[in-house]
């Protein structure tokens, strides 16, 4: 099975050979979610021997992207290109930087968890 480091390495690897799709840009924005981009770096470094310092910049020059590519989101997923190209070029300026997402707050009026227990 291929691990989320090898994913990121081939994703660095696509985007610095061309950064034509937008697909590889979302994916890394949401590999970037719990692990920082060092981590992949170093997995593209040992897979590729690729050069970290270009390969990193490629990541934050988005004028390569067509626009003929569509990107289908996983659902609940949302494709915001501002959020997507922040996160990137604040990776970029600080590849150690951890990124969390906010876990999504339970709705209260949700019918399905009227409470606990048996009502009567």
């Amino acid at each position: 099975m291929i691990s989320n480091d090898d994913i990121g390495a081939m994703k660095i690897h696509a985007i610095f050979q061309s950064g034509k799709r937008l697909k590889d840009f979302v994916d890394m924005y949401f590999l970037l979610d719990g692990k920082t981009l060092k981590q992949y770096l170093e997995a593209y470094e040992n897979k590729y021997s690729g050069n970290v310092f270009w390969a990193t910049r490629s990541l934050s020059y988005f004028g390569n992207i067509e626009e003929d590519y569509s990107v289908k989101m996983v659902k609940g997923k949302e494709k915001d290109w501002e959020k997507i190209s922040e996160r990137l070029k604040k990776a970029v300026a600080n590849p150690e930087l951890r990124f969390e997402t906010k876990p999504k707050q339970e709705n209260k009026n949700n019918p399905l968890k009227k409470g606990r227990g048996f009502g009567r």
